[in-house]
Parts: C-alpha cells; structure tokens; sequence
C-alpha cells in the first residue's frame, strides 16, 4: 500500500493529541485515472476494484471496529461485506477503481 502514515502532536486544552496524517492525494488520483481505464487488467490477483489508504483503513478499524487486514478475526466474508457497504457510500467513491 502507498503513503506513509505520519503523526503531529498538539495541545488542546491540557491535552496532549497525536494528530494521524498520510497524503492520499497519490492514491485517489491513481483510483480516478484506473476509474477510467476500463480495459487494464490488474496483477494475478484479478482485478482491482479499489485501493484504500492505509489511515483509512485505520479510520475504519477505530471507527467501525472493522480491520480489513484481519481475516483471521473477522472473517473474509464479513470483510468482503463490510467493503461491499462502504465502496456503495457515496462519501467513500473515491477509493473505487472501477
């Protein structure tokens, strides 16, 4: 997966925050230019239907309690599910390929 994730620190108030960061800039213009790109076939694996940054996936595991990474704990099934729902979201288009 592209981009690293970075970290800022900073108070509010008397709290001490680590604020999370990873440009994904990179990756949202490759999905649009691969959105468009009906035709190219991705590596062995099939095809591509979205790439999804990594702080993303971080949001979704601190959020949804769902690590996409983990099939292990959650299943593939019910990994495949929860992505199904989210890449339906408008809010989450960007990260489709196709």
């Amino acid at each position: 997966m592209d981009g690293w994730i970075g970290g800022r620190w900073h108070v509010d108030g008397t709290n001490l925050i680590r604020e999370r960061v990873q440009d994904v800039e990179p990756i949202i213009e490759h999905n649009k230019a691969l959105q468009n790109d009906h035709e190219t076939p991705d590596d062995v694996m099939g095809r591509r239907i979205a790439k999804i940054p990594l702080i993303i996936v971080e949001r979704w595991i601190n959020e949804d309690g769902m690590n996409i990474l983990d099939t292990a704990k959650h299943g593939k099934k019910a990994i495949e599910r929860f992505i199904r729902r989210k890449l339906s979201d408008p809010d989450w288009r960007y990260l489709k390929t196709r």
